[in-house]
């Protein structure tokens, strides 16, 4: 548009990238057993940014979804966090009000680990329907986590890491 003088950055591919290729983001995983055992699977992650990061969402409509939707569309409406806490085995769905306090209560876990406050965390579970999480797995697991600058395939592995 002419007169606009704002400046429009430049996308440029990483290539091997992974969600901690921006300089500031770390991450790291853990098998915690939510998952059935196999070498290398891992089902219990952080993603942790140095900063404060602005944030958006579009989230399902549908009636039957996880309590972390519920919660995470909670705190996008502040425009911002700094962690995601993940989980993957169980989906957090049709669990009664019990998904929620558990959805709470992975945020807070994260959150004390890491030294912010848990409206900062975000939350994702995926994977078995109707099955509540086994929150003893998830206390100890969290803290058992270590963060790297190179863990993004810990979080979300590539195509070559499967």
């Amino acid at each position: 548009m002419p007169g606009n003088s704002s400046h429009i950055a430049e996308i440029t591919a990483v290539s091997g990238g992974t969600v901690t290729s921006p300089q500031g983001f770390s991450a790291g995983g853990v098998y915690i057993g939510l998952k059935s055992r196999g070498e290398d699977k891992l089902d219990l992650a952080l993603l942790v940014s140095d900063t404060p990061c602005s944030i958006g969402g579009v989230f399902t409509t549908s009636a039957i979804r996880s309590a972390t939707v519920d919660l995470d569309r909670e705190r996008v409406a502040s425009g911002q966090a700094r962690a995601l806490i993940v989980n993957a085995g169980i989906a957090n769905t049709c669990v009664g009000a019990q998904g929620y306090k558990d959805a709470e209560e992975m945020t807070r876990l994260a959150a004390d680990c890491l030294g912010m406050a848990a409206e900062d965390v975000l939350v994702c579970s995926t994977g078995v329907i109707g099955v509540e999480l086994p929150m003893s797995l998830i206390r100890s697991g969290v803290t058992e986590i270590v963060l790297d600058d190179q863990g993004g395939n810990q979080l979300a592995p590539g195509d070559d890491d499967h």
